[in-house]
């Protein structure tokens, strides 16, 4: 099993930033990739359903002509 830790230890040469462990630095990054992904996919189908009540608004107003 690859061992994470003796890694970061090779690659870095400790395994604590600022005082806190690298457990508490991968959460971190796990999370804000999460937040950002979840992000994307809601501002996209929003914008998308504001560009759907554009077009419908445009449709009715032409019809109404």
């Amino acid at each position: 099993m690859i061992n994470w830790t003796k890694i970061w230890i090779f690659l870095f040469g400790t395994t604590e930033f600022a005082g806190l462990d690298i457990g508490f630095w991968a959460a971190l990054a796990a999370c804000l990739l999460v937040i950002c992904f979840m992000n994307l996919i809601l501002w996209e189908k929003a914008l998308s359903g504001k560009e759907r009540t554009r077009r419908k608004r445009k449709t009715v107003r032409q019809e109404s002509k």
